[in-house]
């Protein structure tokens, strides 16, 4: 039994289901990386987090091929293929979480 690789462009291939009649399919457009999508902002005294792609993110780190520029209350900087760009919070809807002074030092 001898087996031979062939290779075979999508354009060179003929689709048997295909009326004689159909016009010819569109080729495909290659996309580029899909824009990020931030999913929330934390923010604690002098230090914020974001969650990108469901990752834990900070400044200068990088993610899905992104450097991330930096993290505002609302949106993030990040660049990617030399492009500055910017992914935003869908809903900024703000959750302002209070802390309770008491608590904190221990008293009931």
């Amino acid at each position: 039994m001898v087996l031979t690789a062939t290779s075979a462009v999508a354009a060179d291939l003929h689709d048997p289901m295909r009326p004689a009649n159909a016009p010819a399919a569109a080729p495909l457009r290659q996309r580029g990386a899909a824009p990020l999508q931030l999913q929330a902002i934390m923010s604690t005294t002098g230090s914020r987090l974001a969650i990108v792609d469901g990752k834990v993110v900070r400044i200068g780190d990088k993610v899905s091929g992104a450097l991330i520029d930096g993290i505002s209350s609302d949106s993030i900087r990040y660049t990617r293929g030399g492009k500055a760009l910017v992914a935003s919070l869908p809903n900024t809807n703000k959750l302002n979480v209070r802390t309770n002074s008491a608590l904190q030092a221990g008293q009931p």
